[in-house]
């Protein structure tokens, strides 16, 4: 029962990662490119935890970039590091939606394919757990 509970539980991670991957994919192909500057850091404390040590803060670069027309924008990056990703003053490429620019990415890997990473890890993680307890148990 908890090999097939692990089968369908990879099945739903790697659909939302695929589905995720896709819709990011289509979306950042119709982003304009841009360069901006890491302008300041934000924390971003987690939420506590009730057993074991909690979880240190981390920090998301705040990046100022101007669009085609000239204008400035800023954004706060979606992935938070314990240790900062960029120095402040650094210049990062950003990819944004002309239509809404304050919704820009810095246009790296963990930035873009983060989300679709973790969720196909956690869902091979699933598969092979659940391939290994039910072959366990077919013996």
């Amino acid at each position: 029962m908890f090999a097939k509970a692990l089968l369908f539980a990879a099945l739903a991670l790697a659909l939302g990662a695929g589905t995720t991957a896709m819709v990011k994919a289509t979306a950042y192909s119709g982003y304009a490119r841009s360069t901006g500057i890491v302008v300041a850091f934000r924390g971003v404390t987690p939420p506590p935890v009730q057993k074991g040590p909690q979880p240190e803060p981390k920090v998301a670069a705040v990046v100022e970039f101007t669009d085609g027309t000239g204008k400035a924008h800023r954004f706060v990056a979606g992935w938070s590091w314990r240790a900062p990703a960029h120095a402040l003053g650094d210049r990062v490429p950003v990819l944004y939606p002309a239509s809404d620019p304050a919704s820009g990415v810095i246009d790296s890997f963990p930035e873009k394919w983060g989300l679709p990473l973790v969720l196909g890890g956690a869902a091979t993680l699933c598969l092979v757990l659940g391939m290994a307890i039910g072959g366990l148990r077919a013996r």
